[in-house]
């Protein structure tokens, strides 16, 4: 079977049809061979006639396929028996294009060293498929073992290949079209959809920008929510800083009964301190032993794990469990917008500007849809082959991709680590850093993840956690009656701890794996491995991307690896920091744009379009409808700044409209609401503060130390900002409506299945 896939970028804005000069990739979905193989018994074991005689063997039996992804399995082991019946199965998968050989050792179990009985070979190339064969295999002329071999064909992927929405998600969108049909009824009785193909979709994009941009999409969602105009969005999509706070906020065991101005308070709360304050020994001992587990089971680490447990203590508290795919009970029923998160695959030594592939996270699906892949969001970090899970792993928790959405912010982590500050540390402590060094760290085009893992598994290894188990962490002011004999244990148990952070930070500091990229990239299984991706250019536009290369984008024609065991996941921010890409998507059909950019400016009265004029060259070079930035820029930078603008196409009624928010105090100086004046001194010191032009770097993006005052200034400055425009969301959602009722088709013709080559 062969499936052909086309790069979504490339598709007509109106209708989703299939032109070959559309397609980069096709992806060819191999089949793969099982091997099911029973080890049924044994016959006449024997160590020798001298060694039987003073103890019979402990026998079990190693199998090993060479060059299979999971080629070593082994059975249990029997007491004191020469003639063991295991009647274990055991499952390995195979390239049909190569030939295997399975070698079966014959093992005696001791206290010591296991010792090795005898090893022998079988060739696989002989077997029929879908018949069973029994093979006794003869050790030592004496020994027999006999085994059952089943040859099969798999050709059911664990991947969804195709560019059209999972099924969970167009279930969802009928769902929500009622909940957003009903809204626009009420914002406009006249003039509101009647028919389901006249229901516009909306979408909230939030940018990066850390703790400042999740503090500021706090307020604008509230915004959203108290006006019902977040009843009409569809989707709502954060990168880095914003998918900390959607992804806080969709948590929530009360969201969306309870709206994000609700829990504005909660969240208020725990930015109060700095999550870099759990960098003590106590936490970490517990990070580090978590980690090792997860490396001992087979799973890939990196230094993002650790940060994804900083976030986690900071903004999960109390539900650190929680998995992305939890989320489904909130949207489930289109109670709520479905949120989506994004991140970067990169190259190991290329910068995330020249070569990226745009990852989407969502709780129903996870996939890159450059090569129309996606798998199931519990099957994220499953250990992958031909498309087929060869491993299973427990879902990632949710703090664990939070930490990959922001994952340029383990430079905090490697400084706090290499110069060696003290336990309990303030961020505000921290070097300030300028524009000019936050372009290196973020954007470095020299940077190498290849020694990243032996690094770290390194830096792990040398640490002892053996000396006992891991109690429940309580705070550290707590206190505990106890006897004398507690009270030696329990000093102990922490001089114990604290030397298992001593000695982490010192293998850490004395290697220079955090001076790079490597040593923030999340790493994962590859879920592409061994999938063959097809160009689908007879000649590619460009020649391959190289570590010297700074053309933006040029990678787009470039396939990730699947021979890779593993791929390096970044923040998207380290292209551009606007999660367009999740929402150009043409089968979402996005009608309008509901924007805020939170992005590092120079100064506040520094023009905002940065990430802006990036993200319309990206939607330029995949053939996005977008509307022109650039010449629309040239005019309104000739005006006074503004806290809201609108982007339309002059011509074509097809291009989405861009409604967007920059970070900007404007109005709010004056106003305490629209229309209200600020009238005491108190009240005018409280909005009179800059952004960007403070001195003391309050809201810097390194910043992660947010008192209630700041946290208030910022959440209720973009709460002013919504309100005070909300005029200009309504007008514009009465041109969507006016333009779908005009020229939309039926949304099913937006959601089939790609079409067939004809």
């Amino acid at each position: 079977m062969h499936i052909t896939v086309m790069y979504f970028l490339f598709l007509p804005c109106k209708y989703f049809r299939c032109q070959d000069d559309d397609m980069i990739f096709a992806v060819h979905n191999d089949v793969c061979n099982i091997l099911k193989v029973t080890v049924v018994e044994a016959h006449k074991i024997t160590k020798g006639w001298v060694r039987d005689l003073v103890d019979k063997p402990d026998p079990y039996v190693i199998l090993y396929i060479p060059g299979s992804p999971n080629g070593k399995k082994k059975t249990k082991y029997f007491d004191n028996t020469a003639s063991p019946t295991w009647n274990e199965e055991f499952t390995f998968i195979l390239d049909p294009e190569k030939s295997y050989e399975l070698e079966l050792t014959l093992m005696d179990a001791n206290f010591t060293v296991d010792r090795k009985l005898g090893v022998e070979k079988i060739t696989l190339t002989d077997l029929n498929f879908n018949e069973e064969t029994s093979v006794t295999v003869k050790f030592n002329e004496v020994t027999e073992i006999i085994l059952k071999l089943l040859l099969e064909v798999d050709d059911n992927p664990d991947l969804r290949y195709g560019l059209s929405l999972c099924n969970k998600e167009k279930d969802f969108r009928k769902k929500r079209r009622n909940v957003v049909k009903q809204a626009l009824q009420s914002f406009f009785p006249e003039n509101a959809p009647l028919k389901d193909s006249e229901v516009p979709v909306i979408g909230v994009i939030g940018s990066g920008g850390g703790f400042r941009a999740m503090t500021a999409l706090s307020g604008a969602m509230k915004a959203l929510a108290d006006t019902k105009l977040l009843d009409c969005a569809t989707y709502v999509a954060g990168l880095s800083g914003s998918a900390w706070y959607l992804s806080t906020l969709y948590s929530h065991p009360d969201f969306p009964c309870k709206k994000p101005g609700e829990l504005l308070d909660e969240l208020k709360t725990s930015v109060r301190h700095s999550p870099f304050w759990l960098l003590s020994p106590r936490s970490m001992y517990r990070y580090i032993s978590d980690i090792k587990q997860k490396h001992k089971n087979g799973q890939p680490v990196s230094f993002t794990d650790f940060f994804g447990y900083l976030l986690g203590d900071t903004l999960l508290k109390g539900r650190q469990h929680i998995r992305l795919s939890d989320q489904r009970d909130k949207i489930d029923h289109g109670e709520a917008p479905l949120p989506l998160y994004t991140c970067l695959h990169v190259k190991n030594n290329v910068s995330a500007k020249v070569f990226q592939d745009w990852i989407e996270f969502t709780p129903y699906e996870i996939g890159i849809s450059k090569y129309a892949a996606f798998l199931k969001t519990e099957d994220f970090g499953c250990k992958f082959f031909k498309a087929r899970i060869v491993k299973r792993f427990t879902e990632f928790p949710l703090h664990y991709l939070q930490g990959i959405w922001g994952s340029a912010f383990t430079i905090l982590f490697r400084r706090l680590l290499q110069e060696k500050t003290k336990l309990s540390i303030d961020l505000n402590a921290l070097p300030v850093i300028d524009s000019d060094e936050e372009d290196d760290i973020f954007f470095d085009a020299e940077e190498d993840f290849q020694d990243e893992e032996e690094t770290l598994r390194d830096a792990l290894g040398n640490i002892d956690l053996s000396a006992g188990g891991i109690d429940d962490i309580h705070s550290e002011n707590e206190e505990e009656e106890g006897t004398l004999e507690d009270s030696c244990a329990n000093e102990v148990d922490s001089k114990r701890k604290h030397s298992v952070w001593k000695d982490f930070v010192n293998n850490i500091c004395t290697n220079s794996i955090l001076d790079t990229r490597k040593g923030r990239a999340g790493c994962i299984l590859n879920p592409l491995r061994g999938l063959s991706l097809i160009p689908c250019f007879s000649l590619s536009p460009f020649s391959p991307t190289s570590p010297s290369d700074d053309m933006l984008f040029k990678g787009l024609t470039e396939a990730a690896p699947t021979d890779s065991k593993t791929l390096y996941l970044v923040d998207g921010g380290l292209t551009f920091n606007l999660p367009f890409p999740l929402l150009l998507r043409p089968q979402r059909s996005v009608d309008l744009f509901i924007t805020f950019d939170f992005s590092s400016r120079e100064a506040d009265h520094t023009a905002p379009f940065k990430e802006l004029l990036l993200s319309e060259k990206w939607a330029r070079i995949n053939n996005c409808p977008f509307p022109p930035i650039h010449d629309l820029v040239s005019e309104y930078i000739k005006h006074p700044p503004k806290e809201c603008y609108v982007f339309k196409h002059p011509t074509n009624e097809m291009c989405p409209i861009i409604i967007y928010f920059p970070l900007s105090n404007l109005d709010f100086k004056k106003f305490k609401q629209p229309g209200v004046p600020r009238e005491t001194e108190e009240e005018l010191e409280f909005a009179n503060f800059g952004i960007f032009s403070d001195c003391k770097k309050a809201y810097s993006i390194y910043n992660f130390k947010y008192p209630s005052k700041k946290f208030d200034r910022l959440s209720q400055l973009m709460e002013f900002n919504v309100l005070n425009n909300i005029d200009i969301i309504k007008e514009n959602l009465l041109v969507v409506m006016e333009r779908k009722k005009k020229f939309m088709a039926p949304e099913s013709l937006v959601l089939n299945e790609t079409c067939a080559k004809k």
